[in-house]
This record gives structure tokens, sequence and C-alpha cells, in this order.
């Protein structure tokens, strides 16, 4: 049987600190580089990482036709000043919203303000 007077109490003493964790900034709206009757190449540039590191970009698109959203994973060029994509398989002359988010090893960053583009017209 355990006496209770014979047992050492053990008193642990915790700190806590909280810290915050700065996800990656908001990038630019997209611009457009060129265009074509069923193609954007669009770009924006490289964002603060915030603490961590950029691991890709997800751009988004849309048409304004209500079809279901887009998205293209953009997981290499990374390092570069400014970032393109092309998004191809586009329907002619149809609007487009484009927006970019960006993920890295912290968290998911806000999304960026969206950008409308036109597609090309084919001509018969």
């Amino acid at each position: 049987m355990l006496n209770p007077d014979s047992v050492t109490k053990l008193q642990t003493n915790l700190t806590l600190s909280s810290f915050t964790s700065v996800l990656p900034g908001k990038p630019d709206a997209p611009t457009l580089l060129t265009m074509g009757v069923n193609f954007l190449n669009i770009s924006w540039p490289t964002i603060d990482p915030g603490d961590g590191k950029i691991i890709s970009y997800t751009v988004f698109y849309v048409n304004t036709k209500n079809e279901s959203k887009n998205k293209i994973e953009v997981m290499s060029g990374l390092h570069q000043r400014n970032l393109t994509v092309p998004i191809s398989g586009l329907q002619p002359f149809t609007r487009y919203f484009v927006w970019v988010r960006a993920f890295s090893s912290i968290g998911l960053g806000p999304a960026s303000e969206n950008s409308s583009f036109v597609t090309g017209c084919k001509y018969y």
C-alpha cells in the first residue's frame, strides 16, 4: 500500500509562448501578356513569402457563362521575378476572370484581385 506521506510531490512549471507566423502576401492581380482565340498568357510578380517558403501558386479562372472554376498549379520557376502561365483550351470571344493565390510552407495566402480578359474571336 502506498503511503501518501512518502510520495514526493512533483511540480512542473510550464510556460507557453505564442508566436505568429506570417503567411505569404497577396499577389498583384494578373496581367495579360498575349491572348488568342482559345488561350490567355498571364503574368504576375512573385510576392513576399512571409515566414515560409513559396511552394506553389494556384491560378484560378472562370468564364462568365457560369461554368465551374478551373485551376492550374504552378510549382516551377518560383524564383523568377515574374511568373507567366498559359491558360489554354478556352472558348473563343469569352470573358474570363483570373486570380492567383500563393501557398507556402506556413500556409495559404490571400487571393489576388481578379482580372478580366476576353479571348480572341474566330473569323471564318
